[in-house]
Order: structure tokens, then sequence, then C-alpha cells
């Protein structure tokens, strides 16, 4: 094989590993349709939320969707959503804003209503609430602390989730008692719902002393600000119950990586 047709080789199975990942399709494929008379609301987070958003409004055939996405950058969305820019890969007060208005969106939430969820990659940052007593300032440096650490992903979002409202099922506890729909793109090795953007809709594991475990196995200890630590030192509070509903993947780096590998044995290889 030449030079030529071994690049156009990759490049083929590139754009067919991509393809097999495109959010907007991936959404369409997978989310269940509801009755037209049901109250449907949109928490699309991530750099594929707008995608993803439209994929939701494909898959309900509804011309207008209720709800918010929240993404780092300007991309179409279903009418009626509300478009929110945050940032990435450190949390600012945008981040913050997002998080309010996502929450305040799923307090107005009956038991009679349907939350769906839509999450990829970036949502830890680009979506944050503070428990009380940590600062912004504070979990900025926590980040850029863990980011700089050479800790992987599972171990990062493991402290970002005791440091949140929001993640670690936060999300979840604020739709109840409304039902919830969560679809994932994940972007973590091993796919942990948990993991995925830090799990807004997923309880992890409740292992209070796990999250200073990992700062001290990074070495952090004398890197993160006092209140983070006190944080993390301190048990963490009964909280209410999570609604309840269903967590799928629909798509992923092994998805991609399968695709690619299938179109190039269809080349022969």
């Amino acid at each position: 094989m030449d030079r030529h047709a071994a690049r156009e080789l990759l490049v083929h199975c590139f754009e067919q590993g991509l393809a097999a990942v495109d959010p907007e399709q991936a959404v369409a494929a997978n989310l269940r349709n509801y009755p037209d008379d049901e109250r449907i609301v949109v928490f699309a987070i991530g750099k594929a939320a707008p995608a993803m958003a439209r994929g939701a409004a494909q898959a309900l055939g509804r011309s207008e969707l209720e709800g918010i996405a929240v993404s780092n950058h300007v991309d179409a969305i279903p009418s009626g959503m509300e478009m929110i820019m945050s940032a990435h890969p450190l949390p600012d007060e945008r981040s913050v804003e997002a998080g309010n208005a996502l929450l305040r969106l799923a307090a107005s939430l009956t038991a009679a209503d349907r939350a769906v969820v839509l999450i990829s990659g970036g949502g830890s940052a680009l979506v944050e609430v503070p428990i009380e007593g940590v600062s912004l300032e504070d979990l900025t440096r926590t980040n850029e602390a863990l980011l700089r650490s050479g800790g992987d992903i599972g171990q990062i979002n493991m402290i970002r989730r005791r440091l949140s409202l929001f993640k670690g099922g936060g999300l979840a506890r604020a739709i109840a008692p409304a039902v919830v729909e969560t679809l994932a793109i994940s972007d973590v090795i091993g796919d942990d719902p948990a993991t995925i953007a830090s799990g807004p809709t997923v309880v992890g594991a409740n292992d209070p002393g796990a999250a200073w475990d990992i700062v001290r196995t990074l070495g952090l200890e004398h890197s993160v600000p006092a209140p983070v630590r006190d944080a993390l030192l301190t048990p963490p509070q009964p909280q209410t119950e999570p609604a309840v509903g269903r967590f799928s993947i629909v798509a992923g780096g092994s998805v991609a990586a399968h695709a690619a590998a299938a179109a190039a044995e269809r080349r022969g290889f």
C-alpha cells in the first residue's frame, strides 16, 4: 500500500468512527418517544449539548422543546430552548450561573413531568454550583491543581462531586419528584456513569473519606484551599432522594473504535 492509499484508508476509518458517535443521531436513535401532552423538560449539558438537544427534538417529534442547553460553543438548538454559554476546562462565573439556572428549572418540575438529561464531555466545568463554604475561587484553584496532578478523570471527578451541589446526583435530587431519563455520551475510559460530567443524575459511591484519600495520593494536601480541605474531611450531610429513571450511554470511545475497526475490516484488514 502506497502512502496515498494508506492515508485515504486512515481518514476513511476515522470518519466512520466519528459518524458512529454523531451526537444528534445517537440521541435520536435512543431516546424514547413520549405522549404529546406530557410535559418534557430537556437539560442538555456539555460540548455536544446543542446537537444532542436537536436529536431529542427529532426523537420526540416536537417542533419546540422546553429546556436549557449549556455548552462552550455556539450551535443551533431547538426552538423554545435557552442557550447558555459557559466555561471550559475551568469553571468560572458563567458555570455557576448555568448551574443555578438548571437547578431553578428542575425545581419547577412536578410528579407529572419528565426530565430528559443529555450529558456529554466537558460538563464538569461547564456547570457548577459549589457547596456552602466553598467559593468559586476555591473550586478553580482546586481544579487547576487536579488538572496538573496527573490524576485520572475518575479521581478528579470524585473530588469535584464532593464539592458540588449539582454533581453527584445533585441535579437528580432537584428534579424529583419528576422522573428522569438520562442519555450520555461517554468521554471516559470504562464509561462509569458517575464519572461522565461528574454524574449530575447519578449518586456515586458514598465513601466519605475517598475524596481526601485521592488528594493525598496525588500529593495535593498543601495545594488545595483550606475550605476545600475542610469540606473533604467533613462527612457529607444526608441528602434528599434523587429522581428515579433510566440512564443510557448512547455513544463513546469504544463505539467509535469498533466502527473504525469495522471499516478497516471491510477494506480487507
